[in-house]
């Protein structure tokens, strides 16, 4: 599973080298030629959601996601363990309703041939794709957290922080 999250942080990464590139073609384009892609503002939305589930799973492994535990770090061990279960549960039920809202609207934008409205149109299904992988990885690896909580390997909120 760690690998898995590595390769989806990695791919958001390129994601965001992507951006970056389009981004200075734009600036370069509008600055010395006065032309325009059109859509630097349209694919770096798409982008930035694609970077930021995509990157989800990774950053929960290695910490950096935002968690307040000014109750945590004062709470004992045992009460903290279930703390944490129960903040991984809803997470977990958080996560897969967006993800079933998101397979429900691209399904229907599939079936229905929908197209984004853009100078360059895509299929509107082609957009969430980053999303949806991103929160099915994070899904994953919120469900091997819980057990691995439950069964007390692991504990996200820790007294040192």
């Amino acid at each position: 599973m760690a690998s898995l999250s590595r390769v989806t942080g990695v791919i958001a990464g390129i994601v965001l080298i992507y951006v970056l590139g389009h981004t200075l073609v734009e600036i370069t384009l509008r600055t010395l030629f006065d032309r325009s892609t059109n859509v630097v503002i349209e694919y770096a939305g798409y982008g930035l959601a694609a970077m930021t589930y995509l990157g989800l799973s990774d950053a929960m492994r290695a910490g950096t996601l935002v968690r307040v535990s000014v109750l945590l770090n004062r709470t004992p061990r045992g009460v903290r363990r279930m703390l944490d279960a129960f903040c991984v549960l809803v997470t977990l039920f958080a996560t897969l309703f967006v993800i079933w809202f998101v397979w429900v609207d691209m399904s229907r934008s599939y079936t229905r041939e929908f197209w984004t409205e853009s100078i360059v149109p895509l299929p509107a299904w082609l957009p969430p794709i980053g999303l949806i992988v991103g929160l099915a990885v994070f899904t994953l690896d919120l469900l091997l957290h819980l057990v691995l909580i439950l069964r007390g390997e692991i504990e996200l909120a820790s007294s040192s922080e």
